[in-house]
Order: C-alpha cells, then structure tokens, then sequence
C-alpha cells in the first residue's frame, strides 16, 4: 500500500510539473563537412604507405609519401580541433578522425607500450560504437587486434601504393 501511494504521490508531482523542452539543434556540427575529406584523405594516405616504407630517405617518393601523411594527419588536428560536436553525427566524424590519427598506436612501439595511446584508442573505439560511424575502407587496426603485424606487415610489402599527382608535384617542386 505505501509503495502504491509513493508512485501516485510521484506520478502527481511530474505532471504537474512545468513541461520541459528540450532544444532543437537545426544545424549541423562543422564536424560533419569533413567526413568526405577524412575518407579521400586516408585512402590516399593508405596507398602511400607501401611506397612510405621502401623509398630512400628525402627521395621525392619519400617526401612525397610525408606529404600525403602530414595532409591526413593535419585534417584530422582541423577536425579534434572544432568546437564539441552537438550531434550524434558530428560526434561520429570526430571519431573518424581520431581513428584515423591513431590508427596502429596501440601497439608496441620499439618495445614500449604508451598508456595514453591506449586510454585515446578506447576514447575513440567507444565513440564509434556509440555514434556507429563506419571506420574508412582498409583501416588496419588499432594495433592491439589479433594478426595486426601480420596484416600490416603484408599490405606494406604488397607494392599496391601509389601516390597523388598532386603530392608528387609538391614534393618535386621543394626539392
């Protein structure tokens, strides 16, 4: 019996309560312009990374490939940058970038395991969960997944990279 006069003293009380409005966000996060450009710039970031691990240092190649890296990584940084997105879809394209950015940094690096590699590799895993935005095609892995090395260590000795015209053209004209 108490329990039943506790819920309609509890059910009374929320209606007459003022009703709460929640606002509406019309417009999108500026996270979102950048899912098109996150996707071009990986996958041409991904096709230069077999070219990346056999060019000869300041090669136009190498500096080619550096470029094509340094374009993602920078687009990534514009993207982690903006404001906090509003929306479950902007919340999405941040992770896509921070994804991409830390693409293979949960592994051992020359022995050593970062915790906050780790700890941002989580962030971003559950943010992707969440939002379930698609990792971009060929993504090869956090780095701490079963066969990682395996993987990478295949697709770097494949010899299925090119590189942009456009990063070629840089690379020759700084050289």
């Amino acid at each position: 019996m108490r329990h039943e006069a506790s819920r309609r003293t509890l059910l009374g009380g929320l209606a007459a309560l003022p009703a709460l409005t929640v606002p509406v966000i019309a417009a999108t996060d500026p996270d979102v312009a950048y899912r098109p450009q996150l996707h071009a710039a990986y996958a041409e970031k991904r096709l230069a990374r077999p070219i990346a691990s056999v060019a000869v240092d300041y090669s136009i190649e190498d500096q080619a490939a550096t470029l094509v890296m340094r374009r993602t990584w920078k687009l990534c940084d514009e993207v982690l940058a903006l404001p906090t997105p509003q929306t479950l879809c902007g919340l999405g394209v941040l992770g896509l970038a921070a994804a991409i950015n830390l693409e293979g940094l949960a592994s051992l690096q020359g022995g050593v395991r970062f915790e906050d590699d780790d700890r941002a590799v989580a962030v971003a895993r559950a943010i992707l969960a969440i939002t379930r935005e698609p990792l971009p095609e060929g993504f090869e892995g956090w780095g701490d997944e079963p066969g990682y090395f395996e993987r990478e260590s295949a697709y770097l000795e494949s010899g299925l990279g090119s590189l942009p015209a456009w990063a070629i053209k840089e690379a020759k004209r700084c050289a």
